[in-house]
Order: C-alpha cells, then structure tokens, then sequence
C-alpha cells in the first residue's frame, strides 16, 4: 500500500495522539493515550469499512523516570518497528539488537486473529513491555 498522505496531531481526545495515513482504498489510524506507559488501537479502514485492527498497552518500567532514558527507549524501539517482515508483521522482528538494547517480539496467530508480546532489555533487564491483539473484524 503506497501512502499518499500522512498526519501525526493531537487527537480529539485529551491527551491523545492521533496518525492517519491515506490511500485510494486503504485508511490506516492510530490512536494512543500516554507516553511512559501507553494504551492505543490501530485500525485500518477498507473502502471506509473498519476491515482490520489491533489494540496494545505497555511502556517502560515504572522505576525508569528520567526523559533521556525514556526518549532512548523509544528511539530504539522506533528502529526495531521499521524492522518489520513479511514474515513477522506484528510490531517489529522476532529480535532485533543495537547498541545496548535487545528487542524480541514473540506473536501466536496470524493476520485474522493474533496476539503476543514485545520486550526491550538491557543486560537481561526488562526495560519495556507491551501486550497487543487484533485480526480482521466482522
């Protein structure tokens, strides 16, 4: 799917965060709450029609609270998401290593009907974690 327009703006929700992207037959949205710890739901529109969607939670360990290590976090999990496969196209790749974090996003299921998990550590220690599902909606 090509994308011919993307947004990012503030959601019409209080503290929400809001993208959207565009095509001829596809529109994709992405609303979230939060940011240390966040909850959200993708939903991806066929012809206009709600056709697939996944919701997730998580964020990084509440003992981590100074915006540096927060914002590496994220950047690093940024990179891991644009690692995505044809064979593993929940969140990101199955692992995924850079620097001192390690990515691994295990996943059950399939594009109708899915769960899993993604974890960032450091040295064995679990700075991050989110839970999503999803599948096809009928």
């Amino acid at each position: 799917m090509s994308i011919l327009s993307k947004g990012k703006q503030r959601g019409s929700f209080y503290i929400s965060f809001l993208h959207n992207f565009t095509d001829s037959t596809f529109f994709y949205r992405d609303i979230y709450f939060g940011v240390a710890y966040f909850a959200g739901q993708e939903t991806v529109y066929k012809d206009e029609i709600p056709y697939w969607s996944m919701s997730y939670a998580g964020g990084v360990d509440r003992t981590i609270t100074a915006k540096d290590d927060i914002r590496g976090i994220y950047a690093f999990l940024r990179s891991a998401l644009r690692q995505v496969s044809k064979e593993h196209i929940f969140r990101g790749p199955a692992t995924f290593t850079d620097g001192i974090y390690e990515y691994k996003n295990t996943s059950e299921g399939n594009f109708e009907s899915f769960h899993g998990t993604e974890i960032i550590t450091q040295n064995n220690r679990v700075l991050y974690s989110l839970h999503y599902n999803g599948g096809i909606l009928r």
